[in-house]
Formats: C-alpha cells, structure tokens, sequence
C-alpha cells in the first residue's frame, strides 16, 4: 500500500508564479487555519506558533542545520530576538512592528517569526511584503559561515497513527538586485523523506514567487516529523521566505 498521496498542481494568484519540481494540488490565498468539519485533530503553523515553547516535545518546532542535509536531524533555534539587521513596518506606512524571531542567539540569520495580525508587514523602506496570518523564515549561512548556506525548518511533531492532511503556501519574498542569490528551494519532509519540493526566486515585488496554496496526504505515525523546510538555491543572503501551513491528523 502506498504509504502517501500527492495531488498535481495548479497556477496559483496572477501576480506569482512557482517553478515546482515536484508539486501538490494548490488553491487561490494564503492559509491562516485548517478548518475542516469533523475532527478536532487540526493543526496551524501560524495561529499555534509559539515564542516561548519549542522543543523536542512541542507540536511546533524551529531549527535549522548548516549542511543542506535532508537528515531530520535538525539543532532547535534557541533564543528569541528582535532580527538584527532589518526592521519591519505596516505595509504602506513608516510605522514600525514589534517583529521578533527564533535565532540561534548569535547569529542574525537563520530566523522564524510569525505575523499573526490581519495586517501585511513589510520591509521598512521597501516593498517586500511579509504577508498577514503567516511566519517569516530565513536560511544562514553554512558551515564555517559558508555563503551556500543551511536549511531553516518549521517542524510538526505528528501526535497519533493516522493519515495527516497538509495546506501550505511558500512565497520567496525578498528581491536583491546584484546580491547574486538565485531564490531558495522549498520542500515538504516526511522525516528524511522528502514529499515534494520546488524553486522560488523573486525578481521584482510585482511578481512574487510562490507556490500558492498546496494540499497532499499521507500515511503518519505517531513520532513522525513533517518538515518544512526552506534552503538557498546558492547563497543564503536575501533569501526571506513566507510560509502558511495547516494539517490534519486522523
């Protein structure tokens, strides 16, 4: 028996676009909560995101590794910081937020914050949005401060036998002319399995890369662990990342 399922996908909101390589079925908008009748086994990155619970127990967990491995074997993100090098503000507006991330606690970058308002949030200065009901999450650097960089890893702990029913949407949200990044590799991990995957790179705040909204389902155990992963397709820098996700277990 086949121990997953995913479904093909579609083009997403006109002013994006995706390049997948392997892909699952997608829906217009971004995802703030999996609301599906009839089980109370519902699961959300952004509205269960936490900055004060985040170990290997939690539901939820932040980490990050240095190697680009696909391993599972993943260090948690330990100290929560304001992010060092860049502020935030409402889209629009001068007007600073009060952003703050999961960081290794001596480094700016790898990072994860959440952006739980109805409000999207940008880069101050700028127009690179960090869009409402979703987290944020940056790569670092590599080993030895490579430039190639590591994975950052949004990490669900699966909680019982059953089959699990995943919603995500990524969005590749920081455009650096000249920088030479070329965007960031997504995927979704089943443990040291990886589910589906895809680039995003964006060039211009008028066309932003993303997936849109993507569904697929899969056999789980307890103890599993659905990561969503975030990595650079060649250097960390500039390599800021939007992410909704939702699962069902049942």
């Amino acid at each position: 028996m086949a121990r997953r399922t995913i479904w093909p996908s579609q083009r997403s909101a006109a002013r994006r676009s995706a390049t997948a390589i392997l892909a699952v079925g997608a829906t217009m908008g971004i995802l703030t909560t999996l609301a599906l009748a009839g089980t109370p086994a519902n699961y959300s990155a952004v509205t269960q995101f936490s900055y004060t619970d985040n170990s290997d127990t939690s539901i939820w967990s932040y980490r990050y590794n240095d190697t680009k491995n696909h391993d599972n074997n993943y260090t948690l993100l330990s100290a929560v910081t304001a992010e060092a090098e860049t502020s935030y503000c409402q889209a629009g507006t001068t007007q600073q937020v009060p952003a703050k991330f999961w960081n290794t606690g001596s480094k700016s970058v790898p990072i994860v914050g959440v952006d739980k308002t109805a409000t999207e949030w940008t880069f101050c200065g700028t127009d690179d949005p960090w869009y409402a009901h979703s987290l944020l999450m940056h790569p670092g650097p590599g080993v030895d401060g490579a430039a190639s960089g590591g994975l950052v890893v949004v990490s669900f702990l699966v909680p019982a036998d059953g089959t699990a029913t995943i919603k995500f949407d990524f969005s590749h949200i920081q455009p650096c002319s000249g920088s030479g990044t070329k965007g960031i590799v997504w995927s979704i991990d089943l443990n040291a399995s990886t589910l589906a995957s895809g680039h995003l790179w964006t060039k211009s705040t008028a066309d932003i890369a993303t997936t849109g909204v993507r569904h697929g389902t899969m056999a789980v155990h307890l103890g599993d662990r659905i990561n969503f992963t975030v990595t650079p397709a060649d250097q960390y820098y500039c390599n800021s990342t939007t992410l909704s996700a939702g699962i069902r277990v049942q």
